[in-house]
């Protein structure tokens, strides 16, 4: 069984893509990619902070029995990067 949608992806937050492919009743394969962005005020010279990135991931999931089931999962981040400005919110400096 093939699944395709939109999820809350893994421990972070925001939406992102992903598909499954159900091996058997109780294994699934699936991977996916999610873009994310985070602003953050930083306490030195109320500058403001932000990185981005698209983690990939991919993970596997074993339902051991109806009411449970384990996960292994593992990503890679691509396209990082960090941006600093300053309390105006003129760029200081970003880095990829």
């Amino acid at each position: 069984t093939l699944r395709v949608g939109l999820n809350r992806l893994g421990p972070t937050n925001g939406l992102g893509g992903e598909v499954g492919w159900k091996l058997a009743k109780t294994v699934e394969l699936a991977g996916g990619i999610q873009f994310q962005r985070r602003r953050f005020r930083l306490d030195k010279n109320n500058a403001v902070g932000e990185e981005t990135m698209a983690p990939i991931f991919g993970k596997v999931t074993w339902w051991m029995f109806p009411q449970g089931s384990v996960e292994f999962f593992g990503s890679v981040v691509t396209n990082g990067s960090v941006r600093l400005e300053n309390k105006n919110g003129h760029k200081i400096t970003d880095k990829d």
